[in-house]
Parts: structure tokens; C-alpha cells; sequence
């Protein structure tokens, strides 16, 4: 059976690749930030001036919700280009030999419609290959 799927964008990982390097860029950024203040507040103690801006600074910090989300669709659309890569492949090494292909789509098809488009299936295949 003839499977027509979604061709995976070729940069598709790439992309994807390239977001996880951006969110963990952004959350280093954050845990250094994070990090110093916190060695400001060990440094001079902790007066509530201080832990108020401890407070300040943590509320400005994004959602981590928001990074987690964004991971499980990268980790979604990986396995959704790995599985039509697999399913092309398996396709491609089916069409390597066009006329037992051919013959088995042709066993679903009424014998005359067979005739008039078997031709056309192979030129079609040899085309592609």
C-alpha cells in the first residue's frame, strides 16, 4: 500500500536543535543571575531590603512550566520526523522492485483500469529512481 507522508522539513532538527541550545543559553543565563544575587545576600546578609530583591529577581525569572512545554514538543517532533523517515525508507525499498509493487497495488485494482495505468505507474517509479 502507496503510504503519502508528510516529507520531514530538512532543517527540520535542526531547528529543534537549535531551540534546545537557546532554552538552556536562557537558563544558564538565569542560573548565573540567580546565583549571584544569592552570593550578594551571603556576602552582606540577609536584610529584607535584599530578600526583597531576591523576591523581585525570582518573579522575573521565566516559568520553568514554559521550558518543560517546550521541551515535550521538541521530544514530539523528533519522534514524529524520525517515524516518517522510517516510513519513507521502508517505502523507498519497497518501489526498488516497481514491478512486484506494481502487482501489488494491481491486485486491488479491476484488470482493465490495471492495463491502462500500469504503464504509467513504472515511468512514473523509473522516474524516481
Amino acid at each position: 500500500m502507496l503510504i503519502v507522508k508528510k516529507e520531514p522539513h530538512p532543517n527540520e532538527i535542526e531547528d529543534i536543535n537549535k531551540d534546545e541550545a537557546e532554552a538552556a543559553e536562557s537558563a544558564k543565563r538565569f542560573e548565573d543571575a540567580f546565583n549571584s544575587t544569592r552570593q550578594k545576600l551571603e556576602i552582606t546578609g540577609l536584610s529584607q531590603i535584599l530578600g526583597q530583591i531576591l523576591q523581585q529577581e525570582k518573579r522575573s525569572l521565566p516559568d520553568t512550566r514554559d521550558f518543560h512545554t517546550h521541551a515535550i514538543s521538541r521530544e514530539q517532533k523528533i519522534a514524529d520526523t524520525s517515524l516518517s523517515q522510517i516510513q519513507l525508507k521502508e517505502e523507498k525499498r519497497k518501489l526498488r522492485n516497481l514491478t512486484t509493487y506494481i502487482n501489488e497495488l494491481g491486485a486491488r485494482i479491476p484488470s482493465q483500469d490495471l492495463v491502462k495505468i500500469k504503464a504509467e505507474l513504472k515511468a512514473l517509479g523509473a522516474a524516481l529512481f
